[in-house]
């Protein structure tokens, strides 16, 4: 599997990490399948993703725009959540 950057590969080492302990995986795993009817708009993501914010501790994570919508801000030193998103690329037959 070919990684593309820093941030991904990182994020593959996470969940492989994740992996290696299953006994802290049920609580993690817990927010992915007890779906809620809030408006957390992580919960729309890929089960991949949110299981990297599952992972990272937290049960609502935004973009900074979405922060800022529901009157939030990010605190000063606080840390990214770093999630998957597909890389598209077109191809031309020949």
């Amino acid at each position: 599997m070919k990684l593309y950057g820093n941030r991904s590969r990182e994020v593959a080492q996470r969940i492989v990490e994740a992996f290696k302990h299953p006994e802290q995986l049920p609580e993690a795993l817990a927010p992915i399948f007890i779906h809620r009817r809030d408006e957390v708009p992580c919960r729309k993501w890929s089960w991949h993703n949110q299981l990297l914010v599952a992972l990272s501790g937290t049960a609502d994570a935004r973009g900074i725009k979405q922060w800022n919508k529901v009157g939030r801000k990010a605190k000063k030193g606080s840390n990214a959540v770093w999630i998957l998103a597909p890389r598209i690329k077109k191809v031309t037959k020949e």
